[in-house]
């Protein structure tokens, strides 16, 4: 018989690291040997200004405040939200302080109406925001400084770091002085000698999870596994039928990222939407979402017209707070390696991601399994069959 049940994601690839003058930092596509002569050396300078001896943490009753720094595109903060989710209870009297990019303001802000966070601050660090042109670089100067003040004069306070990649915020923490008596982070891409608490790093270990390990070093319970972002008293009040929608009547689509390399050619997405119908989709509707429909996005809308499938663009005609309402409503989602694969994780629904290999990254996700069904398909030449069994394990959840 057929195996048709989630597929667990492909061993990861050991942790690569790159060692120099007595200091190690995680290697990648997109770290060389040049990049780690550049944070050595800010590790030396940053080391002889800000260096300390380690501190414990500080009793719960001094401790006026918890910075999370999470400065990540926006599925990266959707997989903080269990970290964020189990600091709120653990430390329900010390205020979180969330700080991130303002890209990710929507988000941020239904995190704070979820009560996973207290305050919000904004911080786009050059690099993550685009280029950093002149404009760019006055604006996180600017945030640089009202956030040292806000920082310095806010009392003890924990900074915790999320990123493990540079650029990340932990200078900020230094900058602030006494003020931010305990610094967390992972270390990895610089700044290591100065956190009096590091998250450990194995890149086999799924970010999430690698996320909560950021727990004990705050005095709190060992994490469970990591099940995908959690939203705690997210809004119920919405209606779909403004979309012409109905629940659990439509299939999200969104074929989009920043990264561009992530996105996947038209042809496999129409070789992958041909599986699926194949496999039946019990008539449901197909609902394009993302900024903008993109060639992608307007050649898949193309082929299910010729197939007679409805369909609906809702492509830059949604706020950000409706993607996770429509997300919720949707009896599941096809997508890339982006924001649409951690929205429909949020609510647990079947997802169908198309991974491109050494893009893709198979750790920014759970593991598949009866209660998460997460389905990864590969997107090379020659893998028509691979992704024709992908799609109906797919279909097959969507009519559990």
């Amino acid at each position: 018989m057929e195996d048709l049940s989630p597929r667990p994601a492909p061993p990861a690839a050991p942790t690569v690291w790159r060692a120099l003058f007595g200091r190690r930092y995680i290697a990648g596509r997109r770290f060389t040997l040049s990049h780690a002569v550049a944070h050595r050396a800010i590790d030396l300078a940053a080391e002889v200004l800000w260096r300390r001896p380690r501190r414990p943490l500080p009793p719960d009753d001094t401790l006026r405040q918890i910075v999370v720094a999470k400065p990540d595109h926006i599925g990266d903060l959707l997989m903080a939200t269990p970290f964020l989710a189990a600091l709120k209870a653990g430390r329900p009297d010390v205020p979180v302080l969330l700080l991130v990019g303002r890209w990710n303001r929507g988000c941020a802000e239904l995190l704070q109406q979820c009560g996973l966070c207290d305050e919000v601050e904004y911080l786009d660090l050059p690099f993550l925001s685009g280029k950093p042109d002149a404009a760019r670089l006055r604006l996180f100067l600017a945030d640089v400084r009202r956030l040292r003040a806000r920082l310095s004069r806010g009392g003890p306070a924990a900074f915790v770091d999320l990123r493990p990649y540079a650029p990340n915020t932990l200078f900020l923490a230094a900058l602030a002085g006494k003020a931010v008596g305990w610094r967390i982070g992972f270390g990895t891409r610089g700044f290591s000698r100065l956190l009096d608490g590091e998250i450990p790093y194995e890149r086999a270990v799924p970010m999430g999870q690698q996320i909560l390990g950021a727990l004990p070093l705050l005095g709190l319970p060992e994490p469970g596994p990591y099940r995908g972002p959690v939203l705690p008293g997210f809004p119920e009040a919405f209606d779909l039928a403004r979309f012409g929608l109905a629940p659990g009547g439509y299939i999200l689509l969104h074929m989009e990222s920043r990264e561009q390399a992530r996105e996947v050619p038209s042809a496999v997405w129409r070789d992958l939407l041909e599986s699926v119908l194949r496999a039946g989709t019990g008539g449901r509707t197909f609902v394009l979402v993302g900024k903008a429909e993109g060639e992608n996005g307007r050649q898949a809308l193309a082929f299910l017209a010729e197939r007679g499938v409805p369909a609906l663009s809702l492509a830059g005609k949604t706020g950000f707070a409706d993607l996770f309402h429509l997300a919720r409503g949707a009896a599941g989602t096809v997508c890339i390696d982006s924001l649409g694969s951690h929205l429909s994780l949020t609510f647990r629904r079947p997802t169908l991601v198309l991974m491109r290999a050494g893009i893709s990254e198979y750790g920014s996700f759970p593991a598949p399994g009866p209660d998460l069904p997460l389905f990864f398909t590969p997107t090379g030449p020659g893998q028509e069959a691979e992704r024709a069994l992908d799609a109906r394990r797919f279909a097959l959840s969507l009519a559990a």
